[in-house]
């Protein structure tokens, strides 16, 4: 009984070379992973009138890989993106703090468009969901305040393959804005301590540009190096809302450091069966 089941086991793993050995290419994932540190503004009329100063430190994650192994349908990509970011930042004399944290995750689609002189241009949208929180070091009655987001964001971006000396350094420039979806914010004067009796009311509002703005510039740079792949980029990022007479505003820009890397694991495939995003 032992035997037949080795023998199945042996005959299923040799039919699943073949399939894959008689598959096209295999679609390799592209990764990047960086850590971010920069200077940020933040203004939020729930707290304060006045803008806060300091220091951002992030993390992002990037995964992208063609969307389909068919031939025909090569066009799309998708990509999913992590940004965790913390921001500590003081008011001009020093004596109050905010404490800002922020998760980002976006899911993005991409058409690739027909380029030449390795040159490469995608267009598409992404599905966007943005938490965070700010903390307040003076407001005693009322210390926190949350952020929510979620909807649609337009997307664009360019990538060209430049050879130096026989290695190829790419330059890359992401370009993210939002068109609609939904956000929370509280009323003017509505404390949290009202929110957890009970008023929970026009806690949620449709956004768009009228009330929400948001842009993300990402420049990057990979270097060859090696076996390794190092990335290194700047950001500016702004998030702006205006709703229910409250404004908050964050700003920053930043500097990153990071690797990246193609994969996939899979049996009985060669090197030069396998297709990259940016090819």
């Amino acid at each position: 009984m032992r035997k037949k089941v080795i023998d199945i086991c042996i005959l299923f793993f040799l039919l699943k070379l073949h399939v894959f050995s008689q598959e096209g290419p295999i679609n390799l994932t592209y990764e990047s992973t960086m850590l971010a540190i920069g200077a940020s503004s933040v203004y939020d009329s729930y707290f304060s009138p006045l803008q806060y100063d300091g220091m951002k430190f992030g993390f992002i994650s990037e995964r992208m890989k063609i969307f389909s192994r068919d031939e025909s349908k090569l066009k799309l990509v998708s990509q999913h993106f992590f940004d965790v970011a913390y921001l500590q930042t003081a008011n001009p004399t020093g004596t109050a703090v905010y404490r800002v944290g922020t998760f980002q995750y976006d899911y993005g689609l991409f058409y690739k468009l027909r380029t030449t002189c390795g040159l490469r241009l995608y267009l598409g949208a992404q599905i966007d969901c943005m938490l965070g929180f700010i903390l307040n070091s003076r407001n005693g009655n009322n210390p926190a305040t949350g952020k929510f987001h979620t909807g649609i964001n337009l997307s664009s971006i360019a990538s060209y393959a430049l050879p130096v000396s026989s290695f190829p350094v790419r330059f890359s420039w992401q370009l993210s804005f939002p068109s609609v979806g939904v956000m929370y914010s509280p009323e003017f004067g509505q404390s949290y301590y009202e929110i957890g009796l009970g008023n929970r009311n026009n806690l949620l509002h449709l956004s768009s540009f009228h009330n929400y703005l948001f842009f993300k510039n990402i420049f990057t740079i990979e270097i060859p190096s090696g076996n390794t792949t190092f990335r290194v980029g700047y950001t500016d990022s702004f998030y702006q809302t205006r709703i229910s007479n409250l404004e908050t505003k964050l700003r920053s820009n930043d500097f990153y450091l990071g690797v990246s890397r193609n994969f996939f694991v899979a049996p009985g495939k060669k090197l030069n069966q396998y297709r990259h995003v940016f090819e």
